[in-house]
């Protein structure tokens, strides 16, 4: 269960589907989750401000481990202890993969792209937090979905999960 007080809802951000943003802070769970890597994470989000700032859209406590944009304008993340970019456009939604697996083969997925290499083997230890972290890096833009799945998502399995994410039928039609 996830639990926030701080965020507003639009009611027709992307394709009419309703996303939520964060006011001064997002979503926390209200209970821990721990798991050893393998993981990956998967999220919807689009960022709209604060370009050369963290935004942390789906993460696992203060060590910010998940996925988020980066400090870099246009470009998104992955954390599982080493950080892994790739190009995501800012101001537009994206569906966003992060597979954490045996430090040297992750990936960051960025609408089906992926970029390959080194995302780490921390193992998560906290609450989850959407659209923020403990350590206050809060998504300037918009969450619509998220996930975290307790292994390593393959290729054929996270280009299915990016082809559902983005399908008219059961995704965002993005």
């Amino acid at each position: 269960i996830l639990v926030g007080s701080s965020v507003s809802w639009s009611a027709s951000s992307l394709n009419g589907w309703p996303c939520a943003s964060p006011t001064t802070s997002g979503f926390e769970s209200t209970n821990t989750y721990s798991h050893t890597s393998p993981y990956t994470f998967a999220a919807i989000a689009e960022r709209t401000g604060l370009f050369t700032a963290y935004n942390i859209v789906l993460t696992n406590g203060t060590s910010n481990l998940g996925v988020g944009f980066n400090t870099t304008a246009n470009n998104a993340f992955t954390n599982g202890g080493s950080l892994l970019t790739a190009s995501a456009t800012d101001s537009a939604f994206h569906a966003i993969i992060g597979v954490v697996n045996s430090g040297t083969s992750g990936a960051t997925v960025v609408d089906g792209s992926a970029t390959s290499g080194t995302t780490g083997t921390t193992a998560l230890t906290s609450n989850i937090f959407a659209m923020d972290a403990a350590s206050g890096l809060p998504l300037a833009g918009k969450f619509c979905e998220g996930e975290i799945y307790p292994f390593a998502l393959n290729s054929t399995q996270y280009g299915a999960l990016n082809t559902n994410m983005h399908s008219a039928t059961n995704g965002w039609n993005f």
